[in-house]
């Protein structure tokens, strides 16, 4: 027995924070801006000058969906208004913005050991190394290490 899938024709939604988005395209990437907004107005609060990643986006369709949901087009005094009530809320204890993409967490839970990244400039690979927790230090380490 066949079932009849009547959203066949439309694309695949995932539910982020109660809203219903298309996997893929600019819907999708409006998730990953809330979290960096919400990011964003965290360092606003230090820096109320700071410009506004978001701006910064060129294709017409996703600055419509930027504008739609109140991401890009405002005034720096607007936006430094929602860091100061976005901040407010943190200090209150709400838990910071999170989403299905960006879950939430902080450096201290991590249980990942810390690593080094090495880059060669001339052709552009990198090469993750462990860091070294332990008694052996660089030179570089020593030295920082005597400055302070």
């Amino acid at each position: 027995m066949s079932r009849f899938n009547k959203h066949k024709d439309k694309p695949r939604q995932f539910c982020s924070n109660g809203e219903f988005f298309a996997e893929g395209g600019f819907e999708e990437m409006l998730c990953h801006a809330k979290w960096l907004f919400h990011r964003y107005l965290e360092d606003v609060i230090n820096d109320p000058h700071k410009p506004n990643p978001l701006d910064n986006s060129q294709e017409p369709e996703f600055r419509k969906l930027l504008k739609d949901h109140g991401l890009i087009g405002l005034t720096q005094s607007q936006i430094f208004f929602k860091a100061q009530k976005y901040s407010d809320r943190l200090a209150k204890g709400e838990e910071p913005y999170s989403d299905k993409f960006h879950p939430p967490g902080t450096w201290e839970e991590s249980d990942l050991a810390p690593v080094s990244v090495l880059f060669n400039k001339e052709t552009g690979d990198w090469m993750q190394l462990p860091t070294v927790l332990d008694e052996c230090v660089t030179s570089t380490q020593q030295q920082q290490q005597q400055q302070q």
